[in-house]
């Protein structure tokens, strides 16, 4: 299947049937090993944002650096979504270039 065709809105074929999907994964143009990352990246790198925020607050002698760590939730929160977004994003952005050139 050409780069042309899969990007074709008019196809004949819907491009992410499921027998579609099938025949990328089996010709190994579609790899779990990219996503499986990603998501089990995002609770790693939450947990290391807090350990982060957390020493910074011991060392500024808080109390209960841990717990006074998860008020800034929401701020590592987002930007750990913008992260593993944008590596998403580049990506596929890498894929789609890479497809279009074979």
């Amino acid at each position: 299947m050409s780069a042309a065709s899969e990007s074709s809105p008019a196809g004949a074929i819907a491009l992410n049937a499921p027998p579609q999907i099938r025949e990328r994964v089996a010709s190994g143009r579609i790899s779990w090993t990219g996503p499986l990352l990603l998501v089990s990246a995002r609770p790693v790198l939450l947990v290391a944002s807090q350990a982060l925020v957390a020493l910074i607050l011991l060392a500024t002698h808080r109390r209960a650096p841990w717990r006074a760590a998860g008020d800034w939730w929401n701020v590592y929160g987002t930007v750990v979504d913008v992260v593993v977004s944008s590596v998403c994003a580049i990506s596929r952005a890498r894929k789609v270039s890479v497809s279009a050139i074979s």
